[in-house]
């Protein structure tokens, strides 16, 4: 399993999302882009070769958690205050069928 936390060097809640892994203890890959476009790009070429679930946002960060099988949307920075460190590497999101 491999996390993937998108955003703005300059954003504080990429900035704080990087923290809150930090102080967890879980190892993350952070990938630092400079503009909406740039973000939405970053996040759509971690994704294309593994199924996805979830729904990605637009907003810095996008957290993301990867495996070989699947990406899993985490979302942003509220969705990870939400979610709690605890949960973020077995939390899913609803699925509508």
């Amino acid at each position: 399993m491999i996390f993937y936390i998108v955003g703005y060097k300059q954003c504080p809640f990429y900035l704080d999302a990087c923290k809150a892994f930090e102080k967890a203890g879980l190892s993350f890959t952070p990938v630092v882009v400079t503009s909406k476009e740039a973000l939405q790009s970053a996040v759509t070429d971690l994704c294309t070769t593994v199924r996805q679930l979830g729904v990605v946002g637009e907003t810095s960060p996008q957290i993301l958690r990867w495996t070989k099988d699947s990406v899993v949307y985490l979302g942003g920075y509220n969705e990870l205050e939400l979610i709690g460190m605890d949960h973020i590497s077995k939390w899913l999101p609803a699925l509508n069928f």
